[in-house]
C-alpha cells in the first residue's frame, strides 16, 4: 500500500521519480534487513564519519601546536643569542682594561671550570643525554583518539582503563566525552600519565635489590 501510494504520487508529478525510487529502495531495505541491521549500519557509519572528523581535527591541532612550539623555541634562541652577544659596559679611562664581551666571559668560565674539574662538563653532558623521554606523546594519543577514540582507545593507551571501558560501552559517552577529551583534556591526560609513570619508575628504581639465595 505504501509503495502504491508512492508510485501514484510520483506518477501524479508531485514527487520526482528519482526521489520515489530512493524512498522505495529505503523501504525495501528496512523491510528485508530489519531495524537491528539498520541501527548497526548507522552506528558504523557514524563511527566512520566521527573518525574522519577527529582525524582532520587532530592534524590541524597538532600542526598548530607544533608551529607554536617552534615559534617559542626560535624566540628563546633569539633571546639567548641577544643575551650572549651583549657587551659588558666598562668605564673608559687610562689604566682601565677594555670591555670584555659575554662570549669571552663564558669561554673563560668554561676553561676555568674544566681546569678545576675536568669531569664536570662530561658529567653534565651525560646527565643531559641520559634524560628519559616521556612514555606518552601527544601525537600518539591523538592518533588513537582520532581512529578508535569513541571506544576509549586513547584512555587505554594512557593507562585510564576504567574510563576507557566506560567509553567503550557508551561510544565515548555518546560522543560528548570523546570530543571533550580531544578539544580540552588531551594535553592534561598525557601530562598526568607521564607524571604518574615517571613516579612509578622512580619508586621502582629506589627499591633495594633482593639478594639471591641459593
Amino acid at each position: 500500500a505504501h509503495l502504491a501510494s508512492i508510485s501514484a504520487t510520483a506518477s501524479g508529478g508531485v514527487v520526482p521519480g528519482w526521489i520515489a525510487s530512493e524512498i522505495e529502495f529505503a523501504y525495501d531495505l528496512v523491510k528485508h534487513l530489519g531495524l537491528r541491521w539498520i541501527a548497526l549500519f548507522s552506528i558504523v557509519g557514524l563511527a566512520y564519519l566521527n573518525a574522519k572528523l577527529s582525524l582532520v581535527f587532530s592534524i590541524i591541532y597538532l600542526a598548530i601546536n607544533r608551529g607554536l612550539a617552534a615559534r617559542r623555541a626560535h624566540r628563546s634562541n633569539v633571546d639567548g643569542h641577544e643575551a650572549v652577544v651583549a657587551q659588558v659596559v666598562a668605564p673608559e679611562g687610562p689604566g682601565v682594561s677594555p670591555p670584555v664581551s659575554s662570549i669571552e666571559l663564558s669561554v673563560n668560565h668554561l676553561h676555568s671550570r674544566e681546569s678545576s674539574d675536568p669531569g664536570s662538563l662530561l658529567t653534565d653532558r651525560s646527565e643531559h643525554e641520559a634524560a628519559p623521554r616521556p612514555p606518552h606523546s601527544l601525537p600518539k594519543a591523538y592518533a588513537s583518539w582520532a581512529i578508535f577514540g569513541i571506544f576509549g582507545a586513547h584512555r587505554f593507551l594512557l593507562g585510564y582503563k576504567v574510563t576507557g571501558a566506560i567509553y567503550a560501552c557508551t561510544l565515548g559517552i555518546f560522543l560528548v566525552g570523546h570530543w571533550v577529551d580531544g578539544i580540552f583534556l588531551m594535553r592534561y591526560l598525557v601530562r598526568h600519565a607521564n607524571e604518574r609513570d615517571s613516579t612509578k619508575t622512580k619508586y621502582v628504581a629506589l627499591q633495594p635489590e633482593q639478594p639471591d639465595f641459593v
